[in-house]
């Protein structure tokens, strides 16, 4: 298996799935990446309803109930490892002894503690609550994107916790100024 270069991290970064990619577990996702290390590549998919839970039933899951109306009450498929496991994904104003650092401005938590905090007090202000999440075992990651099956990008707030999923992978590839549908599958080494 190639690899791209051992020194590149892709923690901490967004990735778009190429348009030609169809396994349906990646076909137009955007995805966050949390961990990119020597075991492996974790990641939480943006895009992708969770059909199976609802929010309010989950706080009912865990004794808890809304105090106020929430901009994001929604679950949303993070991947296909632990799907039965919730992970919040969010801006670092919320950080505890549990939560997971993704560079300066994100972490990942997967408390009781976090969801208390949202629905009493709003905070942090922007989270993404996900069933499950995506692993790639070591190597695997750098060889997809070698293959050219993802273009990768800065962390842009707005568009990782937009809830409107629908449009996210479309919007990923307009802050690239791209029309997906005129990408190549094909890749070139100069």
């Amino acid at each position: 298996m190639k690899t791209i270069s051992p020194y590149y991290n892709f923690a901490g970064k967004l990735l778009i799935a190429m348009p030609h990619v169809r396994t349906p577990r990646f076909a137009q996702t955007v995805m966050f990446v949390c961990e990119h290390n020597e075991k492996g590549s974790t990641g939480i998919i943006l895009n992708r309803l969770e059909s199976k839970i609802q929010f309010d039933d989950l706080l009912l899951h865990v004794g808890l109930t809304r105090k106020q109306t929430l901009k994001n009450a929604c679950i949303y498929h993070g991947g296909s490892t632990d799907m039965d496991k919730g992970f919040i994904l969010h801006t670092a104003d919320f950080l505890t002894q549990e939560s997971i650092p993704i560079g300066e401005n994100f972490a990942l938590t997967k408390t009781i503690g976090i969801l208390k905090s949202i629905v009493s007090d709003g905070i942090p202000q922007y989270y993404w609550i996900a069933m499950g999440y995506t692993y790639w075992p070591i190597g695997q990651l750098e060889y997809d994107f070698q293959e050219n099956e993802w273009l990768c990008m800065e962390p842009n707030i707005e568009l990782m916790f937009s809830t409107d999923v629908r449009t996210k992978w479309q919007r990923a590839f307009s802050v690239f100024n791209i029309v997906p549908e005129r990408l190549s599958a094909f890749c070139g080494n100069a």
